[in-house]
């Protein structure tokens, strides 16, 4: 079963995790480009949730990861968030399980007191 083990927000200007990945040397590829997640429905939150789906082994230890990389911006104010998760060597996965695993955790997350 997919899960999502580690979550990283930041303010950012943009496509920042692509940069950090270049930058110490990790290959990745892009699985599925802006999988929606969620509609936009909330005022001043521009295009809703949307993600790249990278796959990489980490390099400390080889484990196979997705990470959905994406932002959202509110004003001029622009977040830019990963979500982390562990995969096994074998396991194939849709674009809507992803999709489905990041709309359960969020959702979740979101219901969590502060």
């Amino acid at each position: 079963m997919l899960k999502v083990n580690k979550v990283e927000r930041w303010g950012s200007t943009g496509r920042e995790f692509l940069q950090m990945l270049e930058d110490q040397g990790t290959a990745y590829k892009i699985l599925y480009e802006s999988i929606q997640v969620f509609e936009a429905v909330t005022p001043g939150i521009v295009g809703g949730r949307h993600f790249d789906i990278l796959e990489y082994r980490r390099p400390q230890d080889g484990q196979r990861v997705f990470a959905a990389n994406g932002g959202f911006s509110a004003g001029d104010f622009v977040v830019e968030e990963v979500y982390f998760m562990e995969v096994e060597e074998s396991k194939t996965y849709t674009a809507e399980e992803i999709a489905e695993t990041l709309r359960n955790y969020i959702k979740n997350e979101d219901a969590r007191p502060i």
